[in-house]
């Protein structure tokens, strides 16, 4: 729900909003500081219904793909918002997924599908060559049998629909975090 009080837009949600849903959101706040011309910008509140981790929990580093860049910026705004998160960079395309793979080695890499210049599975094949520990949550709205059967190949360690709620999707990228430190824990 969207409310006008005095100057700013206040927005109510659930939890369980899609990312795609708070993409459309993010777009609806530029346009309307466009349109209303306010002097001061308008405060865009996020929060995510999730539990908090405890003090003892390491730090999960996630890295971000995607070549649309509100769908970036929207899974940028949840995951800074989760306590135990430390987002380490923001990608568009799969060439720079690796560069950036190599240089911060994030536990888990929430990577799209379809992008130019490298597609996500033929990143995450290079990726996994040279970091096999680093989780990979396939992110795409592809859904047909042919998806699945590139998936069962490729070097994923899940996949998230971007229909996903957003508490969801981030539910799973914490569970493939605390997969990743049991396996390091374990070896």
């Amino acid at each position: 729900m969207l409310d006008l009080v005095k100057g700013s837009l206040i927005f109510f949600a659930s939890p369980r909003s899609s990312p795609k849903w708070l993409t459309r959101l993010i777009l609806a706040v530029e346009v309307f500081r466009v349109f209303v011309s306010l002097h001061s910008p308008v405060t865009l509140e996020l929060s995510v219904g999730c539990p908090m981790l405890s003090s003892e929990c390491k730090v999960l580093r996630v890295l971000i793909v995607d070549d649309h860049e509100l769908t970036r910026f929207s899974l940028k705004l949840a995951m800074q918002r989760q306590a135990g998160i430390e987002l380490v960079g923001l990608a568009s395309n799969g060439r720079e997924a690796v560069e950036m793979a190599d240089r911060h080695c994030p536990d888990v890499i929430v990577l799209d599908l379809q992008m130019p210049i490298m597609d996500g599975l033929s990143a995450s094949t290079q990726i996994k060559s040279v970091h096999p520990q680093i989780k990979i949550l396939a992110y795409s709205s592809l859904e047909d049998p042919q998806t699945e059967v590139m998936l069962q190949t490729a070097k994923v360690d899940a996949f998230c629909n971007k229909e996903t709620a957003v508490q969801d999707l981030i539910a799973i990228v914490n569970q493939l975090g605390q997969e990743a430190e049991h396996k390091k824990s374990h070896s």
